[in-house]
Formats: structure tokens, sequence, C-alpha cells
């Protein structure tokens, strides 16, 4: 089915600051550029058309998942259709594709996050996705290193970094807390601040 299937992993740009006259440096954080991706599909049969254009309606939708020849999951973006090209030969169609993605691994969940806990991604930084439940009546509680302006036992609380949702009890939690950023994980050994019980999942994202 694929091609000429190939995957570029474009340039890190890591920025530093370096002091005048010194050889230290500080760097920030780390911008991973996503992979190009790119492969060429050959369509045949007296359906190639609408199996053609069925398939790049799906390419066109939105970010789309494809398991490559190399055994990776990407979850990636159209960027661009090549030119198509019908053999003299043949009712073959070929038509090239290029996509911007990235190579994930399937959700991992940590259903109770107490103490330190491992990250399996490679990347700088991963997107999680924390929930809780208040346990005691206050004033406040604390999830991920966030504090919740709430009293209620049972409440709620859902923090989103992948959709870039908060909730609580299942509205709109955004004004009932402190959060700056959203939660993000490292690879390896990882410690989240917290009062509760929490529940993080997320999908190891590698370079």
């Amino acid at each position: 089915m694929f091609n000429d299937w190939t995957v570029k992993r474009d340039s890190l740009t890591q920025p530093y600051l370096q002091s005048a006259n010194t050889q230290s440096f500080v760097t920030g954080s780390a911008k991973l550029a996503l992979k190009k991706i790119t492969f060429t599909l050959d369509y045949t049969g007296d359906s190639k058309d609408d199996s053609r254009a069925q398939l790049e309606l799906l390419m066109v939708s939105g970010p789309i998942e494809i398991y490559g020849p190399d055994g990776r999951n990407y979850k990636c973006v159209l960027q661009e259709f090549g030119e198509e090209n019908r053999m003299d030969f043949s009712d073959a169609v070929s038509v090239s594709y290029t996509f911007y993605g990235y190579a994930h691994g399937y959700r991992i969940t940590i259903p109770d996050v107490g103490g330190n806990f491992w990250c399996y991604s490679t990347v700088p930084y991963t997107d999680c996705v924390i929930s809780a439940t208040n346990s005691s009546a206050g004033t406040s509680t604390l999830v991920a290193g966030i504090t919740f302006s709430i009293n209620n036992i049972g409440d709620r609380i859902v923090i989103d970094g992948e959709n870039h949702v908060v909730t609580v009890n299942g509205e709109n939690g955004m004004l009932k807390c402190d959060m700056t950023e959203f939660p993000k994980i490292k690879p390896q050994n990882n410690a989240l601040e917290s009062s509760e019980h929490m529940k993080l999942s997320y999908i190891p994202v590698f370079m």
C-alpha cells in the first residue's frame, strides 16, 4: 500500500542566553518540530476514484492516525497533495502525500498517582489528563499543584491538558482555580503535588 515511505525529523530548536564575556549559559524551553512524513499510494480497480475521494476526504478532515510500515503510530495532518500519475499500461493511479505529525505509543493510565511516577515519552514535555475527587470539606483543595476553590465533598475535578479544558463536576472550572498553565510531564521521573488521590493518563510521544 505504501510506496517510498519516509519520515524526516526536523531540527530541534533550543533557545539559550549567554552572559557577556563568559562561557556560561542558561537554556530555555526546547521546541521540537513535527516529523515530515511522505509516501505514495497506488489506487487500482473499478472504484479507485471513489476510494481515493473517500480517503482524501478523511485526510483533510483534521488530524488522522496512520500506522506506518515502520511499525509506529503517527498522529498527523495533511500538508500537501502531490500530482496524480496515471499509468500508461495499467489502470492504477498513484498520488503522493505529505503529512506533518509525531510518533506515539498507546495511552498509559496511572490509576493512583502517589509520589513519583514514570513517563515513557522521549520529547521534552508531554500533555496529560488528570482527575481527582475532593475528599474533605473546606475552602480549597490542591490537585497537581493547582489550588481549586471548592468546598463540597465529592466534587469531581478534571484537568485536561490535551484539550485545554478544566472542569469541576462537568462544568467550566477555570474560574475556580489559580492555574496559569496546564501541567506537563517530562521523560522519566515525575512528581505532582496534590492533597487528593489523582488519576493521570497520557499518550507517550517519541522523538
